[in-house]
């Protein structure tokens, strides 16, 4: 039995869209890892940024923190003068929720915004500071002046001795790096 013209007809058109299906989904195929690959070189990139951006706000925390606790007010902790110097950079920096001085003990001595007498020795960066008398990054907290979402990091202080005598802490505001992005 031969097939009919139609039949034949309809298997060489099956027969002829093979090859453009096949070339159609490989295509698309090949397209998608493409895409795939781009946007996970992209999303790199921006990690790279990102982690970038947050060792140079580390770094310049370190800075603002170490320049402080060189101060012979901050060693010698004279609670007056350190607090309106601390307010003053706080006004400099507004992109840190707060800047405190804490004794050996983690109390508020004086700070930017809170009262002094306050116990932050249980903030992770601080308990770091006084155990290690090193500077320390914390992690990510909700102030105590605000209910805003912050980095905290923490210098310590020695006196003229070389003593520990306290830490020097900065919080830093999480929203402030829509600003560093948007410059």
């Amino acid at each position: 039995m031969t097939p009919s013209i139609r039949s034949t007809l309809i298997m060489v058109v099956c027969v002829a869209l093979v090859p453009p299906f096949l070339v159609i989904i490989w295509s698309g195929l090949r397209f998608s890892t493409l895409m795939r690959d781009q946007l996970y070189q992209g999303v790199q990139r921006q990690v790279e940024a990102f982690a970038q951006t947050q060792i140079q706000v580390t770094n310049g925390t370190e800075q603002i923190l170490g320049t402080l606790a060189s101060l012979p007010v901050f060693q010698q902790q004279k609670d007056g003068e350190t607090q309106s110097i601390l307010k003053a950079v706080h006004a400099h920096y507004p992109e840190y929720l707060n800047f405190t001085l804490t004794d050996a003990n983690g109390l508020i001595r004086s700070s930017s915004r809170l009262r002094p007498g306050a116990n932050l020795s249980d903030r992770p960066h601080i308990q770091r500071v006084l155990t290690t008398h090193r500077f320390s990054a914390g992690q990510y907290m909700l102030g105590l002046v605000e209910d805003t979402p912050s980095f905290a990091y923490a210098y310590p202080v020695f006196n003229p001795q070389g003593i520990f005598v306290g830490s020097l802490n900065g919080i830093f505001k999480l929203s402030s790096y829509v600003g560093l992005y948007r410059g």
